[in-house]
């Protein structure tokens, strides 16, 4: 009975131990592995942060360049539409002058 006695005390005296050190490095292997998990996310959020303001940036870029656009068209239009009235306008020109000169008659 001594004997088998014992024996639990050795195996618990080797036995604790070694499991209170696998404890250890599995609760430190968990927790190294929490902090990679914990690194990799913070990268992820950074780098979405950062591609959202990318992505606005190429959004108020892109209505810039539009509203540009629209403003150039609309200078264009008016010069166009400059030009045709001063072409009307030499039209009528060209045509009351013969009138007026064979009214005068």
């Amino acid at each position: 009975m001594m004997g088998c006695a014992l024996w639990i005390w050795v195996l618990l005296a080797v036995a604790l131990p070694i499991c209170h050190t696998c404890l250890l490095f599995g609760l430190k292997r968990r927790l190294r592995e929490h902090e990679q998990r914990e690194q990799r996310f913070q990268q992820r959020q950074a780098r979405f942060e950062q591609l959202a303001e990318q992505q606005e940036q190429w959004f108020e870029q892109r209505e810039k360049r539009f509203e540009e656009r629209q403003q150039q068209r609309f200078e264009e239009r008016e010069q166009w539409l400059e030009q045709q009235e001063q072409w009307l306008n030499q039209r009528e020109q060209q045509f009351d002058e013969p009138n007026r000169s064979s009214a005068l008659e």
